[in-house]
């Protein structure tokens, strides 16, 4: 089990001291996960005894000044989002490793993994199902440009 510094404060990581490019949280316990990024390594890790996603640019991308501007606005966006079907951002901070954002992980399969069973989806009311949760996700998004 992970264990935090005793500076760590829980209430400051996940409310008011949104951005924290300080953060001390440890980082010890995590796990790799299978499906990653183009530009960022996902790994999930424990908090306070919960799982939650850690996300980083990879290393030949993580000086890169257009890209660190991209990985920040990312946050900076999705932060304010509270939808269903998104998955909530809860901070960012900077460690030894570089910039991280720390999102809520959800335990399930994704949307590809459901696709790559068969390339396809057999199940007319489950098709209908992801379509209308994908069309909901997008108007919201579309509301809050």
């Amino acid at each position: 089990m992970s264990t935090l510094p005793s500076e760590f404060n829980p209430s400051e990581f996940l409310s008011s001291n949104i951005g924290n490019t300080n953060s001390q949280i440890d980082f010890t316990e995590t796990v790799a996960l299978p499906n990653q990024g183009g530009m960022c390594i996902v790994q999930k890790t424990k908090i306070l005894g919960k799982w939650h996603l850690i996300k980083r640019l990879k290393p030949e991308f993580s000086t890169h000044p257009v890209y660190i501007t991209n990985f920040e606005k990312e946050f900076d966006i999705a932060y304010h989002l509270d939808h269903t079907h998104i998955v909530k951002y809860l901070n960012k901070g900077t460690d030894k490793e570089g910039s991280f954002i720390v999102m809520e992980f959800i335990d399930g399969q994704s949307l590809r993994d459901i696709l790559q069973i068969d390339g396809k989806i057999k199940n007319e009311r489950r098709i209908k199902k992801i379509a209308l949760q994908i069309l909901d996700t997008l108007m919201y998004l579309h509301k809050h440009q």
